[in-house]
């Protein structure tokens, strides 16, 4: 505790018990309850000044490194942003694209020329490429993280539904989502969004 704090607790200490102990029933009473009232906002008052000595020179040297440091932070944030968008259109489209491909595949496995045994089919989709979960460099790491999304496509049905919904929530929606409920009126999929770790 620093010897300003502890002098002006010294100070005060005998106003503070008076302000605690006064119990006021008359005019008289509320006169002193007065009086130790504008004591206790005096140092009230002081001790605010105090700490603007300290604090104010602080505020204004932490405003000013935000504003230094600002620019930098937007860009990278920009970038980062920017990469991860990218790489979730990747990872999620290639993706979708592997799914087609298996179900091609999946349907294709059948007795009679043409048509390919479960082994067979087993092969080519296990051949298939797909986006590894986890990449790694010397830098760092992502690993894709399945994520699930919506978009309200139809607010008439969706307000209908239920009556919970005059006005899409996402929230509610998202609860939904979670829960395994596919709402009318909204369209869902799943992104693959990557998590960096360095």
């Amino acid at each position: 505790m620093s010897n300003e704090v502890i002098v002006l607790e010294k100070q005060a200490a005998p106003v503070i018990s008076e302000a605690s102990r006064i119990v006021i029933t008359d005019a008289d009473t509320l006169a002193q309850a007065t009086t130790i009232l504008s004591k206790v906002n005096q140092f009230l008052d002081r001790v605010q000044e105090e700490r603007e000595k300290v604090t104010k020179p602080l505020n204004e040297a932490l405003k000013a490194e935000r504003a230094r440091w600002k620019p930098l932070e937007e860009t990278y944030t920009a970038a980062s942003q920017s990469l991860r968008d990218k790489m979730t259109v990747y990872a999620t489209e290639a993706d979708r694209i592997a799914k087609i491909e298996e179900d091609r595949i999946a349907k294709r496995v059948a007795v009679g020329k043409g048509n390919l045994s479960p082994t067979t089919a087993a092969k080519k989709i296990a051949a298939i490429e797909k986006v590894d979960k986890t990449t790694t460099t010397d830098a760092g790491s992502i690993t894709f993280v399945d994520t699930p999304c919506f978009e309200v496509t139809d607010i008439v049905a969706l307000a209908n539904f239920g009556g919970k919904y005059v006005t899409p929530n996402e929230t509610l929606i998202r609860a939904e989502q979670k829960a395994g409920t596919a709402l009318p009126g909204v369209r869902y999929w799943i992104e693959k969004r990557p998590r960096n770790n360095r």
